[in-house]
């Protein structure tokens, strides 16, 4: 019982998550840490909290998230996180559909991961190509893995040994990009809607009451890039 009082006390300290989409959080005001082009598509997910009450599961609505994508640096990579956004391509190889919508958040004190269209929670997820996929580098010294790269709102696709699926990261403090990830864009509008969910997850039993799901995923703007369709042959692994 008095678990589930805390849950409730949680919950209305947490209430926030109602607040208008894209106002600052605080006194700071979020600046994208690289220069923007308009030539970029733009994705967007709408984030909702789920906290356990007494009988049921209550749903509210946290806000938008606009991520600007570098399709210029990553083309196959942001080609499939447009995909995946969109929720055209059908099912995986294990029958989940190949869409974002519905999947779950994990915030913690760097970045806030999600992305994983198969098991919800677990590292991976499969592609719009297949089991995963391979990004072409542009060169040696290619900015899509650059560790030189960093900055708060930057979106990352997850992978492990050079192969990535559908899992991706945005950083909100102190991350630091490896070889297992590739640039995908970087937040334009909304950030302070991940400054909540981020702050919100630090608080005493959040895990235990909250969690985070992408209530819904689209493209607002879609740039021409090559027509990497699912089944290309030098993208399957």
């Amino acid at each position: 019982m008095i678990a589930i009082l805390f849950g409730f006390t949680l919950g209305t300290a947490v209430g926030a998550c109602n607040r208008a989409h894209y106002s600052s959080y605080g006194s700071s005001v979020y600046i994208t840490p690289l220069p923007s082009n308009s030539h970029n598509s733009l994705a967007f997910m709408d984030i909702a909290r789920y906290r356990a009450g007494l009988f049921t599961t209550h749903q509210s609505v946290c806000g938008r998230v606009v991520i600007e994508l570098f399709d210029s640096i990553s083309p196959v990579s942001t080609t499939n996180f447009r995909g995946l956004c969109q929720g055209k391509h059908g099912t995986s190889g294990t029958g989940h559909k190949l869409c974002y919508s519905g999947t779950r958040l994990l915030p913690n004190e760097c970045f806030i991961r999600g992305g994983d269209v198969t098991f919800g929670s677990a590292a991976g997820g499969w592609s719009i190509y297949g089991r995963s996929f391979r990004e072409m580098a542009k060169g040696s010294s290619s900015s899509s893995r650059s560790s030189d790269v960093k900055g708060k709102g930057l979106v990352y696709a997850v992978g492990a040994n050079a192969q990535w699926g559908s899992e991706f990261l945005i950083t909100v403090d102190g991350f630091t990009p490896g070889e297992d990830h590739i640039l995908l864009g970087q937040v334009v509008e909304g950030y302070d809607v991940l400054q909540r969910l981020q702050q919100q997850s630090l608080l005493p039993h959040a895990k235990r009451f909250i969690h985070y799901r992408i209530l819904e995923a689209g493209v607002l703007k879609e740039a021409e890039t090559p027509n990497y369709g699912k089944g290309s042959a030098f993208l399957r692994f």
